[in-house]
């Protein structure tokens, strides 16, 4: 079974009714709550420069929605193929519909109802523009820099230190703000000493799904042979929950599902034209490869690598 989305939310409850009439009150509703839920994310992110009481106030609402589990949301739903396509952009933020959060659920998809969008020049032309606004309000953005320790001093901030062609280098700063996820700030470049309950909560973080990705180089432009610039999502199964789905393994490896796209076809500068594959992935599954560096993991690895490339293109083959 196929469905394709339009880039126009309008369209896509039309397809959506005409194709599942009998779920026409839950479809309504769907569409609704999406927005609910957008509109109490935004006042979600703003309350947080306000006071408890604001706080509070300007959170009253969706929360109760905003919060349960995509799951939890769909099994108002019937229709298993309905509650498929609804949910199948769950890898786009990494958890499954029983283990996200409908706010999070709401932000992605409800993004994607108007489409998606793409740099001219490519990913890097983001970085590039983003820099020159650092620079031109006085910054500098530093590249191989690679930062091991945020600074502290008196209970706050104050800098980082970080490594530059082997030698440690230190940058002082009233504020230091911080990308690197919660884990790995908290776990890894905050002193032991600081930030013990953030660094409690960072610890009870689960780690989401994995991804394997295989990059394709072309020697043809994909839209001669029929597809064009969309994202193709491919599953075995209607259920996204199933275990299968998140637990693709060295040994076995058995893909249930994976993700199509042809990022070439969307940025007029391309000279030549590529694709990517994303398939999932359980991280406890490499462990065996941890010790290994870059390039430098062992020919079982690249044996595997191989093995696995040729299995993610043999499923997107067999259905497209």
């Amino acid at each position: 079974t196929t469905f394709e989305y339009p880039d126009d939310p309008k369209l896509l409850q039309e397809e959506l009714l005409a194709r599942f009439p009998h779920e026409a009150l839950n479809i309504h509703r769907y569409f609704r709550d999406v927005s609910r839920v957008q509109g109490w994310i935004a006042r979600w992110f703003v309350s947080k420069m306000f006071s408890a009481p604001l706080d509070y106030l300007l959170t009253i609402g969706s929360r109760h929605l905003a919060c349960m589990t995509t799951s939890r949301y769909m099994d108002r739903i019937s229709d298993p193929e309905l509650r498929a396509i609804l949910t199948a952009q769950w890898p786009d933020f990494g958890a499954r519909p029983k283990q996200s959060a409908f706010g999070v659920h709401s932000i992605v998809t409800g993004d994607y109802f108007h489409g998606g969008y793409y740099p001219i020049g490519g990913s890097q032309q983001i970085a590039i523009h983003a820099s020159r606004m650092v620079e031109k309000g006085g910054g500098n953005c530093l590249v191989n820099h690679e930062v091991t320790e945020i600074l502290c001093e008196r209970r706050r901030a104050v800098g980082v230190r970080a490594i530059h062609k082997g030698k440690l280098v230190e940058f002082r700063s009233p504020l230091v703000i911080s990308d690197a996820g919660a884990v790995n700030m908290f776990e890894r470049l905050v002193p032991k000493d600081y930030c013990s309950k953030e660094r409690e909560k960072a610890n009870g973080i689960k780690p989401g799904v994995s991804a394997i990705i295989l990059f394709l180089g072309l020697n043809a432009d994909p839209r001669e042979h029929g597809f064009d610039d969309a994202n193709y999502w491919i599953y075995n199964r209607l259920d996204h929950d199933a275990d299968e789905m998140a637990n693709v393994a060295p040994e076995g490896l058995q893909i249930e599902g994976a993700f199509l796209s042809f990022g070439s076809t969307r940025n007029p500068e391309c000279q030549h034209h590529t694709a990517q594959i994303i398939t999932f992935s359980d991280r406890a599954a490499w462990r065996a490869f941890d010790g290994g560096s870059w390039k430098r993991r062992g020919s079982a690895y690249d044996e595997l690598k191989e093995l696995i490339a040729s299995q993610m293109i043999d499923f997107v083959e067999e259905r497209v």
